[in-house]
């Protein structure tokens, strides 16, 4: 009888927010799962439920999608030249392959930024040649320097940072560092306090303090941006510490391999865009002035679009892309990414690209720091070599890129790992470019890459211990959570 007494609260509380798992939109086996968890399994269901069971920022979405009305609205303002380097939608068919067309208007039906013409983009491998570059970049800043970071580490490179932008702010240009609550987590205050003594600021993303209010962990700042003075941009996958920059192993070799873009053009406002809307919801600063909006400049001819997806927009807009670029394949569909986790919808358009001819390649990590990711993305290995897609694992060390190229024409570079968090609970960035010069750069750098990968061969899957299959599916489980 006291058992009971004390359970069936538990069961009342959850049975309230039963509701709110039912319009939640999940995929019906996932709202059946969280159910019986609120009301089965009582207290601790409606905890878990609370930590990592909402895949919407249901107390924010208002607050996020007034920060970004606001930020478009404003922006009408203070863009000046900058319409004129913006693909009209009765221009798209003139300069885009069949493929582009597609991308770009969907795109830009998502909410992402419209296609740009007018860019320089350079192509950066591993830290070895992006640290480098932002460094330089950074210490040739004149007005302002807008970092926003998902992990930014308090080791040599992470202080070699900091130093360049201490340096930066008692020289008077304005410095703002943006960083994920729970990936920077480790770099506390003293790693910015030089800066914030110099005058610069700091501002995490969605706080971790324990509050009904304020805690929605399950919700990360993924993105990777970098703006100076309006003019220079890079974004891409490698985060700010010592693994991705080399520094503190032996020649580097330890770093992960990566890839990063440095971008100048207008679609460098874009990001700054971006980042804007990231610190005005952050910090109630808003950011819309003339100075962080410059007139752009023609600096080359590549097409680029910028794509922020998060859980406060309708539709995941990245996963969408994705999905269409697949679909939309004639020749080829090569991808690499770290975490690979994906949607049901996701495997299917590569099955069936596979099916129908399309050269499908998935270059994944064979050194991976997340075990339970490793053996959830196993877990799709044999339905996708069945249908004839080709996976290879990346051996020499952690491969971190997220990329794709299809057909030799359209590519993208950017945060978004081809995994169920990444599509429908992070805030991420991708750039897409419709430029076949870049397009076949990164084809390039994908078969340098293909050369220190070993295949998976289908027999060797198909030869898994019961155990092994056991502990991948059961992953597998876990995957929005991953």
């Amino acid at each position: 009888m006291i058992v009971v007494n004390v359970l069936w609260p538990g069961m009342v509380l959850g049975l309230l927010w039963v509701p709110s798992a039912i319009n939640s939109r999940r995929p019906a086996v996932s709202t059946i799962a969280w159910i019986l968890a609120l009301v089965g399994v009582p207290y601790v269901g409606v905890l878990l439920y609370f930590l990592i069971g909402k895949t919407r920022m249901e107390r924010r979405v208002r607050r996020r999608r007034r920060a970004r009305r606001r930020m478009r609205d404003g922006l009408a303002e203070v863009r000046g030249g900058r319409a004129r380097f913006r693909v009209r939608d009765e221009e798209v068919a003139e300069q885009l392959h069949p493929l582009g067309q597609g991308l770009a208007r969907q795109a830009h039906a998502l909410h992402a930024s419209a296609l740009t013409q007018g860019n320089r983009v350079e192509v950066l491998r591993d830290g070895a040649e992006k640290f480098p570059a932002l460094l330089a970049a950074l210490r040739g800043a004149r007005q302002h320097i807008h970092l926003e970071y998902y992990i930014f580490e308090p080791d040599e490179t992470g202080r070699q940072i900091i130093d360049a932008l201490v340096e930066r702010a008692r020289a008077g240009v304005k410095v703002r560092v943006l960083v994920d609550a729970v990936g920077s987590f480790g770099a506390g205050r003293a790693l910015f306090a030089p800066l914030e003594a110099a005058g610069g600021q700091v501002a995490r993303f969605i706080s971790t303090r324990l509050s009904l209010r304020q805690l929605d962990i399950n919700f990360r700042n993924h993105r990777k941006i970098a703006v100076i003075d309006g003019r220079v941009g890079f974004t891409g996958g490698l985060n700010i510490g010592d693994c991705y920059s080399g520094l503190g192993s032996s020649g580097g070799g330890d770093a992960f391999h990566d890839l990063h873009l440095r971008l100048e053009g207008p679609a460098v406002l874009d990001l700054q865009e971006t980042f804007c809307e990231d610190w005005l919801f952050a910090t109630r600063e808003d950011l819309l002035r003339d100075e962080h909006f410059p007139r752009p400049q023609l600096r080359g001819d590549a097409l680029v679009q910028i794509v922020a997806s998060g859980p406060d927009q309708e539709w995941p807009a990245l996963h969408h892309i994705f999905f269409t670029a697949i679909t939309q394949a004639r020749e080829r569909v090569w991808a690499m990414t770290p975490y690979f986790v994906p949607t049901e919808a996701l495997v299917a358009a590569l099955v069936a690209a596979a099916q129908r001819g399309v050269d499908v390649r998935i270059i994944l990590p064979r050194r991976i720091d997340h075990m339970l990711v490793r053996l959830a993305g196993r877990s799709y290995y044999e339905e996708l070599l069945l249908a004839g897609v080709r996976i290879f694992e990346y051996a020499p060390r952690m491969l971190h890129a997220k990329a794709m190229v299809v057909d030799g024409l359209w590519g993208t570079v950017g945060s978004c790992n081809m995994d169920v968090r990444s599509f429908q609970l992070n805030f991420e960035v991708n750039a897409l470019f419709y430029s076949t010069l870049l397009a076949r750069r990164l084809e390039g750098i994908f078969f340098e890459d293909l050369a220190q990968s070993d295949e998976i061969a289908l027999s060797e899957v198909l030869k898994r211990s019961m155990p092994r299959r056991l502990a991948e599916n059961t992953s597998r489980l876990f995957s929005p959570l991953l």
